[in-house]
């Protein structure tokens, strides 16, 4: 692959990584720890990873898709109350559909002008409150979505890193070499901290309103077996 190719590659690890890690933020400091950790083990076993999705693990990005969606019910719903809230996720649900049944390398591009906003949207958050999550909310959506984001999200993100290389000189789509997934896996642990550390949760739903969909549609169009 060629050195735009590989930065392609990062970019979207960087962003699947990235969008884990802020659905694992909501549920405190012990649940994005554990994502972090997790999506940094997943590296290293990317090679032995299948080129496609086997069918029975289709459930993943399937379940996946969900968890990564859900902060944003929770986030934004305050701030756009009962009656936009529906339109808002009609269009969300439109613009996973366009990426989904889009070209193959229309995702990896997208990635980087996305990263910035979601990277953008997560640095305002250091102008609020030093106010760190250190513990789960009491209430059991705000345990459980956090914790299966936690656990699931990287692991169907992982699933993904042998399709997110853009395709070869032989048309092959080979699979972003390990120093490019660790680097992209540390980058995005750093940039999602601001998230965790400050009060700003609607700069955090801005940042998941920008990571979330496009790793949604590269998990959707994995459960249909396309390359992303």
């Amino acid at each position: 692959m060629s050195v735009t190719q590989k930065n392609m590659s990062g970019v979207s690890a960087f962003l699947l990584t990235y969008s884990s890690l802020l659905c694992a933020s909501f549920g405190g400091v012990y649940a994005y720890a554990c994502c972090a950790l997790l999506c940094l083990f997943l590296c290293f076993p990317v090679p032995l990873y299948p080129k496609t999705l086997p069918r029975w693990l289709g459930f993943l990005p399937a379940l996946s898709l969900v968890l990564r969606l859900s902060p944003l019910l929770q986030t934004l719903l305050p701030e756009l109350g009962p009656y936009r809230t529906p339109g808002f996720f009609g269009l969300l649900v439109a613009v996973l559909v366009c990426l989904s049944l889009g070209k193959n390398q229309l995702l990896p591009r997208a990635s980087l002008p996305l990263a910035f906003l979601a990277v953008g949207c997560g640095a305002l958050c250091l102008f609020g409150t030093f106010a760190p999550v250190l513990s789960p909310s009491r209430t059991l959506a705000g345990r459980l979505f956090p914790l299966c984001a936690a656990l699931l999200c990287p692991l169907s993100g992982a699933l993904l890193f042998p399709s997110v290389g853009m395709p070869g000189k032989d048309g092959t789509v080979e699979p972003p070499r390990l120093r490019t997934l660790l680097f992209a896996v540390v980058a995005a642990a750093v940039c999602a901290l601001p998230v965790l550390l400050f009060d700003g949760r609607f700069w955090a739903g801005g940042a998941l309103l920008f990571a979330c969909p496009l790793c949604a549609a590269a998990e959707a169009r994995a459960l249909f077996g396309k390359h992303v």
